[in-house]
């Protein structure tokens, strides 16, 4: 998953798009106060959603962030599996199948 995470930011930032990569840290690391910093200042998330990602505290914890915030979250999703219950209504693209066009069609949904 952390090669497809990295091609998408690679993607996004070729376009123009400043992007902040989270890493899965180790669970003795402080977000300096449980939300880290590049979260505050991001705008939209772009929730990588696969078997490795769905259960994991930290990703978890910066989704449910952003939702509390109002902030946009859209699900790369890579694996066919639910998104979680408070982020079924948020748009999903299965980057699977094709992934060029729905790469286009995430971008879009960043200005709908």
């Amino acid at each position: 998953d952390a090669g497809f995470a990295r091609r998408l930011a690679d993607d996004l930032e070729r376009i123009g798009l400043a992007c902040w990569m989270h890493e899965i840290e180790p669970p003795e690391v402080d977000w300096a106060g449980g939300v880290h910093p590049a979260l505050t200042e991001c705008t939209r998330m772009v929730l990588v959603l696969s078997l490795a990602t769905q259960h994991e505290p930290s990703v978890e914890r910066a989704w449910t962030y952003f939702r509390e915030k109002n902030k946009f979250v859209a699900i790369a999703q890579l694996a066919p599996i639910a998104p979680p219950d408070a982020l079924r209504r948020r748009p999903r693209f299965d980057m699977t199948a094709d992934y060029k066009p729905a790469f286009r069609q995430l971008i879009a949904s960043f200005y709908e």
